[in-house]
């Protein structure tokens, strides 16, 4: 461009003066053009760039988990929301919920819409039965909103349960921290049935996550149950048992005191009391002074655990 100025000015006959302020009055209006295009290029680039930020901006805070939704029927299943309440990502712990996640499209739907969604599609698959149980944890980052979300959730469930049994149906719907969260999902259960195992082991040492994960919660508490009961029935058993009657007390005590009369005193006493002893240790009076640690009945005959004395012979009842 500057040459082609410059040649255009050399079959000019003008003063030299003239010719070079002619000349860069023209180049800096070329210039300014340019100037002008790249400074257009420049603004709508910018606008652009702008445009991109603030969407990527926008695609992160869309898609970033501010908390999750976990329901156990026995289908098991988690939704992941962000801030805005809307469901990001889905994920089934068992085959159940795969397969109730494979007829229902909650994604994008509000937690609350999804729940009723979800309850209604295992009640439709026979999942939710009479004398069942529903459970639902919800782990948020936003402990202020915690209490109006747990009470909607609640709202949802009892609108999508069958009205004619919803009575019948156990629920339970409460928070967990992201650390029993955390525990629950490096078994691959929800934190509702990760507890609820953890609970029975407490009261079952063999029970472990990998024999129980395809048990509803329902039936992990009903075990556990079972459990306590039995616990509790061989206790009272066992005290039953090893507690000694009084009379087995009483015999017991007996060898001691018999113990020290010869054998030919017990041969000479036995049958020959004619008083009557009372009581384990009471006292049989005879013609003499005979004192028996049994119970002696009769003028010739002793019944019970000793016979009193005969005669002057002042001797302890022997048992027979």
């Amino acid at each position: 461009m500057n040459n082609r100025i410059q040649n255009a000015f050399d079959g000019i006959n003008a003063e030299e003066k003239l010719k070079q302020s002619t000349s860069s009055f023209l180049h800096s209006k070329v210039y300014a053009k340019k100037r002008a295009g790249f400074a257009r290029y420049a603004a709508a680039f910018a606008a652009v760039a702008i445009l991109f930020a603030a969407g990527f901006a926008g695609y992160n805070t869309y898609y970033s988990e501010a908390g999750v939704v976990d329901i156990d029927v026995n289908p098991s299943i988690a939704m992941g929301f962000n801030d805005f309440g809307r469901v990001i990502s889905t994920h089934a712990y068992n085959d159940e919920g795969s397969a109730v996640l494979e007829n229902v499209d909650i994604r994008h739907k509000s937690y609350t819409e999804a729940l009723e969604i979800l309850i209604a599609e295992m009640t439709e698959a026979g999942y939710v039965k009479d004398r069942g149980m529903v459970t639902a944890t919800l782990q948020t980052q936003n402990s202020q909103s915690e209490p109006e979300m747990l009470n909607a959730m609640k709202t949802c469930i009892d609108a999508a349960l069958p009205q004619e049994n919803s009575e019948a149906i156990e629920k339970e719907v409460y928070a967990v921290d992201s650390a029993t969260k955390e525990e629950a999902l490096e078994e691959n259960l929800t934190p509702a049935k990760y507890i609820a195992i953890v609970e029975l082991q407490e009261v079952d040492p063999t029970a472990t996550f990998e024999t129980c994960r395809n048990s509803s919660i329902g039936e992990i508490k009903g075990q556990m149950h079972k459990k306590m009961n039995g616990k509790g029935k061989g206790k009272n058993s066992s005290d039953t048992v090893s507690e000694p009657a009084e009379s087995e007390k009483e015999t017991e005590e007996a060898p001691s005191a018999t113990s020290e009369v010869s054998s030919s005193e017990t041969e000479s006493r036995k049958g020959s009391g004619m008083g009557d002893g009372s009581g384990g240790m009471g006292n049989g009076n005879g013609a003499g002074n005979g004192n028996g640690m049994g119970n002696g009945k009769g003028a010739g005959n002793g019944k019970g655990m000793g016979n009193g004395g005969k005669g002057k012979h002042g001797g302890r009842g022997n048992r027979n």
